[in-house]
């Protein structure tokens, strides 16, 4: 399937993992030609439509990330060798602050996030073969980590998705 064709798919590269912000109004993917190290992407509606992507200066590459509800935020992580470490980056006026390594500050690895609020965020760990968790943002820490047993098996479970209502949690 191909998401505004000659826009964001563009056949040049894979789309990896898509988020919007909550208005819909801004759009961060990933794309690239290896999964493991993809470059990130932000399009703006303009007129009710998505206009060409820009390609995001504060993480080259990257493995995967999602934009907070506000558009405001962006958490990803990056693949290294033995872990995933996660990033934090936030807007202020008008452009991205430096990243914020929150693996060390919180001393957790992952990736494949899905914010359900500016403070509250799911994703994946690769503890159990891969779990998902969930995890509130205070200031440049994760803190209050919580594996989501009633889905969590022996086998890899990752990339959620939660509904703002809570009402589901689709994953893969």
């Amino acid at each position: 399937t191909k998401f505004y064709e000659g826009i964001i798919s563009t056949g040049e590269m894979d789309e990896n993992v898509m988020s919007m912000s909550r208005n819909e109004e801004i759009l961060f993917f990933t794309a690239g030609n290896d999964w493991e190290m993809q470059k990130g992407y932000l399009a703006e509606k303009k007129d009710g439509i998505f206009i060409l992507p820009q390609q995001v200066s504060f993480a080259n590459p990257l493995y995967n990330g999602a934009i907070s509800p506000s558009g405001n935020q962006i958490i990803y992580c990056v693949r290294g060798a033995e872990k995933t470490e996660i990033f934090l980056t936030k807007m202020s006026l008008d452009s991205w602050s430096d990243p914020i390594n929150l693996s060390a500050n919180s001393d957790l690895y992952g990736g494949y996030f899905s914010w359900l609020s500016e403070e509250e965020i799911y994703f994946y760990q690769n503890e159990n073969a891969g779990d998902i968790y969930k995890a509130r943002l205070s200031g440049e820490k994760l803190v209050d980590v919580q594996a989501i047993t009633e889905i969590n098996t022996p086998a890899n479970e990752f990339s959620p998705f939660i509904d703002p209502a809570q009402n589901f949690l689709i994953f893969t």
